[in-house]
């Protein structure tokens, strides 16, 4: 960081010395956000890492902001009148020490009451807060950031002086991003000065300027923006002088672009969170990308667009103080509403390219959500646009796109934002819109409600989609509906009806073809009877499910069926094999980002850990899991929630308050994923300990037996009442947990001891 040392320390200071509020104020392209990442990054072992930064710059309603702040320290926002604000009520008086920066404040500065609600009930909480306007609240602390002082204009600077000036170091810093080796010296010693001076110091005008050195030279620069300092001695009054300046920066760059150049420019500035070539190209009204890259590299020279990637695609984006110039200029231009009309149509339509495609379709799953979470503040801002458009084109479109992301908001766990788009557009497109996207609009209010553990809510969606495609006769959209209502229904203990719902749709879904609608339906199926405790049968529908999935290319279902697999494996005291599906669906839910799936899978393994003695692992993987859900709004059911805390209950007993929570916060800490492994202070799995034949379970020891015998699988099959298929899964993990290749080296193994019940005479070695 350049020039900010006494800056620096004074926050810090005041930070350290327990201020709850403090605001850094200033200027656009000041600096603040620096400012406030240095205080951050240099407090954080201060904080114990619980140091948490929030750009605002996207959130424009101050009803949000809260809810925002909540999200990022990982708190359940309640539903009711008090919302957001009732999660930081009702956090524990006994959270560590937490660090909030929130950024870009001033066009929420409406929310200050909320914050000074916020810092009277949390005394664990302390806010800093970057704003071109103080907020006005008792016990602020304001530092006013100002521009760089600039060297004099003194006959006797010298070059050695002038270079320890910040602001010069800065133009020179930023200088060298285009020319390796550009360095201040006595041809372009008064140059350099005038230039920063006629900048006023302003880091943001410094860099724009400096980042021309491409193209022009250093007098050339200063020639262009004395011209332009002059132009602007009649610009508008109402606005701070440094503000003027800074605007004639911007300005001055904006003037040195062609007109397509220009238009491009104007355009960027509809894109939030910035946007890939093809959507420009799109929104741009051109119909190959190749046409806008003159044009895009260009405002990449000028360092008014940055290059940034998501993944391995490259993106375009504009620091927000540009794009909010390039929107004044949009606004300006005669084709405003036409840029925002291509924006809104370009989402919708690629809300619907990604959002209906199914398993290995658009580059697969991973990727297509990873795409629709690089795009979603631009799904926002399209959905914004749409349902402010009157008639029933706009309706229509908000309604297909909110379908068309529920299954985006349902898997990364934007519950609370997918309820509210689902119920605006509901609302806006009114009953006489098309019956079938009602009823899948319906249905996706309810699965999002499911996730939030609101059944009731679930339920009412859920009935109103299948009426909804009953009357219309759509088969898909109500076989979707019935597997929703019966997932409800097994949640909350109602069997009966729950297994007759999912018995008619999986026959619609045989009837239709409909391969994604069976997997999911033959896995809520086998939740069913694992609710009710027919753990062989839910295993055997589990594997049947991830089978279908796999077909798909679906990591969502193939997750899930893993994760749940597990359950049925560990109901019923398989250890070994439980641990290993966890551990695989935990791999495959974090690489594509299925938070509740993370959640499941650790819950998973921390019932394992209890009742294999490992205390403090079973506590960390349950508080890490805990943390998720909580971060996402997410819930389980009843019965198993019951289950977890009781076993949380035994782990705290055994550990005592005070290890208990020293692995809690532990727990909560640590990246989610990486608890797929034990971690390290844990005791080894008792099954890591035990003889061989001690890791066979029940039924793989009545397998063994009856394969030692020299029964075919078909038989096994036939004399245990499962399918081949799970046989054969058996005898797989027989083998690899005993070292043995064959049926010959499985029966002699029972014969030398491993199984007392096996005689010599009964002994069929041929098969």
């Amino acid at each position: 960081m350049f020039g900010r040392a006494d800056e620096r320390a004074a926050i810090h200071d005041l930070v350290l010395d327990g201020a709850r509020l403090v605001t850094i104020t200033g200027t656009a392209g000041v600096g603040k956000t620096r400012l406030a990442i240095a205080i951050g990054e240099a407090s954080s072992a201060r904080y114990g890492g619980r140091v948490r930064f929030v750009d605002l710059a996207t959130v424009t309603d101050p009803g949000l902001v809260v809810p925002t702040v909540a999200a990022s320290l990982g708190l359940a926002v309640p539903h009711g009148a008090g919302g957001a604000l009732d999660a930081f009520i009702g956090a524990s008086p006994d959270t560590p020490p937490t660090l909030v920066i929130l950024d870009n404040f001033e066009q929420v500065v409406a929310a200050g009451p909320d914050l000074a609600y916020i810092l009277a009930y949390c005394s664990w909480l302390q806010m800093l807060i970057t704003s071109r306007e103080r907020l006005r609240l008792r016990g602020e602390h304001e530092i006013e950031l100002l521009p760089f002082p600039v060297p004099a204009a003194t006959p006797d600077l010298t070059v050695a002086a002038a270079r320890t000036n910040p602001a010069v170091a800065l133009f020179v810093h930023s200088a060298r991003a285009v020319q390796p080796h550009f360095d201040v010296d006595d041809t372009n010693l008064g140059t350099v000065v005038e230039l920063v001076r006629r900048l006023d110091g302003v880091p943001l005008a410094v860099e724009l300027a400096a980042g021309h050195l491409k193209v022009l030279s250093t007098a050339e620069i200063l020639n262009l923006l004395r011209q332009r300092l002059d132009a602007l001695a009649a610009g508008p009054r109402d606005l701070p002088e440094r503000q003027r300046t800074l605007r004639s920066a911007l300005d001055w760059s904006h003037r040195l672009l062609d007109a397509g150049e220009g238009r491009l420019f104007r355009t960027l500035s509809v894109f939030r969170g910035g946007c890939d070539l093809a959507s420009l190209a799109a929104v741009a009204g051109v119909r190959d990308t190749a046409e806008v890259l003159p044009a895009v590299q260009s405002l990449l020279d000028k360092s008014l667009v940055l290059r940034v990637s998501v993944g391995d695609t490259p993106r375009l984006a504009m620091l927000e103080y540009v794009r909010q110039y390039a929107a004044e200029q949009l606004e300006r231009a005669d084709d405003a509403e036409t840029v925002r009309a291509a924006h809104g149509a370009r989402f919708a339509a690629l809300a619907v390219e990604l959002g209906s495609a199914h398993g290995g379709a658009q580059g697969g799953q991973g990727r297509r959500l990873a795409r629709l979470e690089a795009d979603h503040d631009n799904f926002r801002a399209a959905l914004e646009w749409v349902l402010a458009q009157p008639g029933r084109n706009g309706a229509s479109m908000a309604l297909t796109m909110s379908v068309a992301l529920a299954e985006f908001w349902f898997m990364r766990g934007y519950f609370d934002e997918g309820a509210h788009w689902l119920r605006a557009a509901m609302s806006t497109a009114g009953p006489d819109a098309p019956p079938g996207l009602l009823a899948a609009a319906s249905a996706a209010a309810g699965r999002i409600a499911f996730g939030q553990g609101r059944y009731d809510e679930a339920s009412a969606c859920y009935q109103d989609a299948i009426d909804r495609a009953g009357h219309a006769d759509l088969p898909a959209e109500r076989a979707a509906a019935l597997t929703g209502l019966a997932e409800v229904h097994a949640y909350l203990g109602v069997y009966g009806p729950a297994l007759d719902l999912l018995k008619e749709s999986l026959a619609i879904r045989e009837r239709i073809g409909d391969i994604a609608g069976r997997a999911r339906a033959t896995n809520s199926l086998a939740l069913l009877y694992l609710h009710q405790g027919r753990n062989e049968q839910a295993l055997e529908l589990f594997e049947r499910g991830l089978e279908l999935f796999g077909q798909l290319d679906d990591t969502w279902g193939m997750a899930w069926s893993m994760s749940n697999a597990a359950d049925a494996e560990r109901a019923l005291d398989r250890p070994v094999e439980a641990v290993e599906h966890y551990r695989r669906a935990l791999d495959l839910a974090a690489e594509i980002g299925l938070s509740a799936a993370v959640a499941a899978a650790l819950e998973g393994l921390s019932a394992l850990d209890v009742h294999q003695g490992r205390f403090e692992a079973a506590t960390m993987r349950y508080a890490a899991a805990q943390a998720v859900r909580q971060s996402i709004g997410s819930s389980t059911s009843p019965t198993r929630r019951a289950t977890l805390e009781r076993l949380v209950g035994t782990a705290r007993a055994a550990l005592g308050d005070e290890r208990f929570t020293a692995a809690w916060e532990r727990g909560r800490a640590t990246a989610p994923a990486s608890l797929a492994e034990t971690p390290p202070d844990a005791a080894p799995p008792v099954a890591e300990e035990s003889a061989p034949d001690a890791l066979l379970s029940q039924r793989e020891r009545e397998v063994a037996l009856l394969a030692a015998r020299g029964l075919t699988n078909r038989l096994v099959a036939k004399e245990l009442g499962i399918s081949e298929n799970t046989v054969g899964r058996h005898l797989e993990n027989i083998y690899r947990k005993l070292a043995v290749r064959s049926r010959t080296e499985l029966a002699a193994w029972g014969y030398h001891g491993g199984l007392p019940e096996l005689s010599a005479a009964e002994t069929d070695t041929t098969r």
